[in-house]
């Protein structure tokens, strides 16, 4: 098995990158729907060996952005958690996002 050389820090970086803006460069002068390049900075078209190459690196980034936004989810419902758990929504009236909650002090 191939061990990955990047760390779980630098993927959850690359992965801030929407895969639908990542081509979004001076780069490339028109784009389609899915923000794949369809023409070069000087106006010419994209080849279809290229597309192919920019598909696959898109579909790639696509993967590492889920991932990130799968961690980021993750955070959150971590934070609400150790704050619901900590007892902050009943001590200081919580967010307005949390007022609706019981607090860990009703019967």
């Amino acid at each position: 098995a191939l061990v990955s050389t990047q760390s779980t820090g630098e993927k959850l970086e690359k992965g801030r990158v929407n895969p639908g803006e990542m081509f979004r460069t001076e780069q490339y002068s028109a784009w389609d729907g899915e923000g794949l390049p369809t023409h070069d900075k000087e106006g010419k078209p994209i080849t279809q060996s290229q597309l192919k190459k920019l598909k696959k690196l898109q579909l790639a980034q696509d993967k590492l952005h889920k991932a990130y936004l799968q961690h980021i989810s993750d955070l959150e419902i971590y934070f609400v958690w150790v704050l619901l758990s900590s007892g902050i929504n009943a001590e200081y009236g919580g967010s307005p996002a949390f007022r609706s909650l019981p607090s860990q002090n009703s019967n």
